[in-house]
């Protein structure tokens, strides 16, 4: 699961890296208008996306669409999130 959203406060970002929920934003805002309850969504490559900063393909199967998300993450808030998260990073680190 991750989140995607036009802002995000920065406790709610933090607390959602911690828990391996990757913060998105779209590229657009006004794509947000694009995706309602019961859309099936994937992101394509995200892993590749968060390594490399790259925008990502937000990809809305149930209305053929592609959405383009980005994120603004350090180094280190990327390596807890490809850890799954802040524990998984502690136990894999310790």
């Amino acid at each position: 699961m991750e989140a995607i959203a036009k802002p995000c406060a920065r406790i709610q970002r933090s607390n959602l890296i911690a828990w391996g929920l990757p913060p998105l934003m779209f590229v657009d805002p006004t794509d947000y208008v694009h995706i309602h309850q019961g859309d099936e969504l994937e992101i394509a490559d995200l892993h590749h996306g968060l390594r490399s900063g790259d925008r990502v393909a937000l990809v809305n199967r149930t209305k053929h669409l592609n959405i383009m998300v980005v994120h603004d993450l350090s180094p280190r808030q990327v390596d807890i999130l490809l850890h799954g998260g802040l524990l998984n990073r502690i136990r894999a680190k310790g």
